[in-house]
């Protein structure tokens, strides 16, 4: 079981953001719990992908992460030319 964070700090937040820039799984992982829930806005449903629990989490965030970048930094499908 991950360490429960009981105060959400600008720090925690900060080092949340710095493992989703970094496409850093495991660190991203430290801050779940076994019932999370990750709601991707891109995919085949209406309103993009939903994994939830800890292992299919962990699957959808390691999918976002391995999504190819285009010229812009950005993680497809968030870049498109027009």
């Amino acid at each position: 079981m991950p360490h429960v964070i009981t105060e959400v700090t600008t720090e925690v937040l900060q080092a949340f953001a710095d493992a989703w820039n970094r496409h850093d799984v495991d660190a991203l992982m430290s801050f779940m719990t076994e019932d999370c829930v990750f709601e991707a806005s891109a995919g085949p449903d209406a309103c993009g992908t939903r994994y939830a629990g800890r292992e299919v989490v962990r699957t959808g965030f390691a999918e976002v992460g391995d999504l190819p970048r285009c010229p812009l930094g950005q993680r497809a499908p968030f870049c498109s030319w027009g």
